[in-house]
């Protein structure tokens, strides 16, 4: 490492050198949720089992492709009756390939049949994935530990997981119940059925080796219905109004558990003061080991260009969407997405609605 990044943190083993110390403000604890689409359903999934090997194997080796060799998927959540109805005996187990792929398929690895009817309108939903992501900070201090410290924060971060879906089957309704042909009921499952895939690291920017990013790829295949128990689909909708509870539920689990393991965790980061990191990780290694979120960011970057760009164009030309696109313009100046040389291009180079330079509303 770096000499200029010299430094030590408080572990729970004892000080870990990692570099100097300074605040942090980067977001990076937090859920996402997307649909997994049955037509894209099978390469998903043998993404996330493509990056796996038996725990035996050593979990801390690098694959050919540069990528860290994953820990196996484990069943997350999974209570009696789901484990009856898939046919898993022992839920500790890690999951089956087979199993999986049936899953993935929308067939119950049990019966060979279908594991549950489609979607609302029957759309062709296989699975729905939650991924939980560690702060930076987590991530980093995992990359510089010793293997023990290293299964330490790998087991809080599952258990911070967990306390998340076991939030999710408490206080969301995710699951749909027909009445009759005017009414529908959204009630909370009895259990879930999902697999958790356990990732370190971010996806792969060219050019360099892949950086440090604890997260954990939730695969929702489905829920167990209080009462008769039959497996239905999840709502995916359900997950996204609850996504900020379901995220502050697995920070808070995740902050306690790094706690107990003996660091000093720092509240209050992040956009409203919602996130946490731990406390004295260098600045300047998140920023190096962001490199996915700098490419992210510059795709973004690039795209509100191409927008500006004809936005721009459109007021110049002067025809009858040219108050349209100046209000437009505006709307984006305000939104803060825009770098301060964009915003400045915004404001003095082009017009805006009747009144707007001159009373610009507050934020």
């Amino acid at each position: 490492m770096c000499g200029a990044l010299a430094a030590v943190v408080d572990g729970p083993q004892g000080p870990l050198r990692i570099g100097p110390s300074w605040r942090l403000s980067r977001v990076s604890a937090v859920l996402t949720v997307a649909k997994i689409a049955a037509s894209g359903a099978a390469a998903y999934g043998q993404y996330l089992e493509g990056r796996t090997v038996a725990a035996e194997a050593g979990d801390y080796y690098l694959s050919q492709g540069g990528e860290r060799v994953e820990a196996p998927g484990r069943w997350a959540s999974l209570g009696q009756r789901g484990g009856e109805a898939l046919g898993v005996l022992d839920a500790s187990a890690a999951v089956d390939p087979e199993q999986f792929r049936a899953l993935m398929a929308v067939r119950n690895p049990a019966t060979g049949g279908a594991l549950r009817a489609g979607g609302a309108g029957g759309e062709a939903v296989a699975a729905i994935d939650a991924t939980f992501s560690a702060p930076k900070s987590v991530s980093a201090v995992w990359a510089l530990s010793s293997p023990e410290l290293r299964e330490q924060l790998e087991a809080a971060q599952e258990r911070a997981v967990d306390a998340a879906l076991e939030h999710a089957v408490a206080f969301v309704p995710m699951v749909r119940r027909r009445v009759d042909r005017a009414t529908v009921l959204r009630e909370k499952p009895a259990e879930l059925l999902a697999s958790s895939w356990r990732h370190t690291t971010a996806r792969a920017v060219a050019g360099r080796a892949p950086d440090p990013q604890l997260h954990s790829h939730v695969v929702l295949h489905g829920a167990v219905r209080e009462g008769n128990g039959k497996v239905v689909a999840i709502e995916s909708r359900a997950w996204l109004v609850h996504q900020r509870e379901l995220g502050a539920a697995y920070r808070a689990q995740l902050a306690e558990e790094l706690s107990r393991l003996g660091f000093g965790v720092r509240a209050g980061s992040g956009r409203g003061g919602r996130y946490f990191e731990l406390a004295d990780v260098p600045a300047g290694l998140i920023e190096r080991w962001s490199g996915r979120h700098h490419q992210v960011r510059a795709a973004i970057d690039q795209r509100l260009t191409e927008r500006l760009g004809e936005l721009r164009a459109r007021v110049d030309a002067g025809g009858p969407d040219a108050g349209a696109a100046a209000t437009r313009l505006e709307a984006l100046e305000r939104s803060g997405q825009l770098m301060p040389a964009e915003q400045r291009a915004v404001g003095d180079g082009h017009p805006r609605r009747q009144g707007a330079a001159g009373h610009r509303r507050r934020p």
